[in-house]
């Protein structure tokens, strides 16, 4: 096993309690191994988008225009519409979804380190990012919030509502998300259907606008 959560249980382990004097020398050297290729990957990631390399984003720059992925720039901006859909879906039906409606724990996604609220909160605000074209003092802004908007203000209020609303009851459930599946279950639903809201924006409106440019 490797990955981002298989270093969150060697970190924190099962009961998430772990001291830094229970991690045993193979423990340390599976950590290092896990984390070098986790490294290694967001690395190639981010290469294969770098311009002066795998150039990437020269096929969404030039979508309709000479790119090998993209017929069109509708068919790029679909996609990435589409995209959205997909992370607010995969938060609400399937990382808050599973745990609450099965009363089970084990299908918690950072369970050991307690962090799943705010990992919840950071996928949408990674849907935030990718629609306004910002992340913190980055980006110029040229986004799908810019389309939309231009066809639609009131949709993209909407929209960045329906977000924001969804990080804020995220943040609003009590104490940890183990906690509250088991013992706060109307303030899960209601981060739940915030979410499930914001999808539905997404997927009803925003997306057949931007398939009918």
């Amino acid at each position: 096993l490797k990955g981002f959560h298989t270093i969150e249980f060697l970190l924190w382990g099962e009961n998430g309690n772990k001291q830094v004097a229970e991690i045993s020398e193979r423990e340390f050297e599976y950590l290092a191994a896990a984390a070098g290729v986790l490294a290694a990957d967001a690395a190639q990631l981010y290469s294969l988008w770098n311009p002066a390399e795998g150039n990437f984003i020269d096929n969404v720059l030039k979508a309709g225009n000479g790119s090998v992925v993209y017929i069109s720039q509708k068919s790029a901006l679909e996609e990435i519409a589409n995209a959205l859909v997909i992370i607010a879906d995969e938060v609400a039906n399937g990382k808050i979804n599973d745990p609450l409606s099965q009363q089970d724990l084990t299908l918690e996604e950072s369970r050991f380190s307690a962090n799943s609220k705010a990992d919840f909160a950071n996928n949408i605000r990674s849907i935030k990012n990718i629609y306004t074209g910002k992340f913190e003092t980055f980006g110029n802004g040229k986004s799908l919030s810019e389309i939309i908007k231009d066809k639609n203000p009131g949709l993209d209020t909407q929209v960045s509502g329906d977000i924001d609303a969804a990080i804020d009851a995220i943040n609003a459930i009590p104490g940890t998300f183990s906690d509250a599946v088991m013992n706060n279950k109307p303030a899960v639903a209601a981060a739940q259907e915030a979410v499930r809201e914001l999808q539905k924006t997404l997927e009803e409106q925003v997306l057949p606008l931007i398939s009918n440019l």
